[in-house]
């Protein structure tokens, strides 16, 4: 089935560089249930919108009916990604090269007991945590996190190489990245 397509005023900026997909989160989502579209924006510096989280429609599709809701707000994100087995989200900053990490299971807590969420990455270190930079800032990336769960590789665009990061699943968040290969 098409639907007809989210547009620019629903998502307020042309920058769109990635769309993901929750998993299963008991009690709070079904899998799928939700789309995650990172922007690439800093109209508002580092309160400008990075990510944003969209329930699919009751009849299966995405457009302008859907709910969208900002969720993460910094600084020109050039990704995002879902932990295809625990189901938090990592997405990054060209600013500086960073790494975020939200626990989804934190999102969805807060809006299922009627609490506002906010979602200015700077105002909650402790709801986005930044893991690490990349090798270089100011370069556009991609993560991608293998099916297993256990490492993530990083595309760096227009610079030529990729990053492996292992996943700790103890605490639950990527590690420090090392360079495989590359320019």
């Amino acid at each position: 089935m098409l639907s007809s397509p989210l547009n620019i005023n629903t998502i307020p900026t042309n920058r769109i560089r990635s769309i993901a997909f929750n998993k299963k989160i008991e009690g709070y989502a079904d899998e799928a249930e939700y789309m995650i579209v990172a922007i690439d924006y800093d109209g508002k510096g580092d309160e400008s919108p990075s990510v944003y989280i969209i329930k699919r429609n009751a009849d299966g599709t995405f457009d302008d009916r859907s709910d969208i809701q900002l969720i993460a707000a910094y600084k020109q994100c050039n990704g995002a990604t879902i932990h295809p087995i625990n189901g938090e989200l990592y997405f990054n900053s060209y600013e500086k090269g960073q790494v975020f990490r939200l626990d989804l299971v934190d999102y969805f807590k807060t809006i299922k007991n009627g609490g506002s969420w906010d979602p200015i990455v700077k105002n909650n270190p402790n709801t986005f945590k930044q893991l690490f930079t990349i090798a270089d800032p100011s370069w556009e990336f991609q993560i991608f996190i293998h099916p297993t769960g256990k490492y993530a590789y990083f595309g760096v665009i227009n610079n030529h190489y990729f990053m492996r990061s292992d996943y700790d699943e103890i605490k639950r968040n990527l590690l420090p990245r090392i360079i495989l290969s590359g320019i």
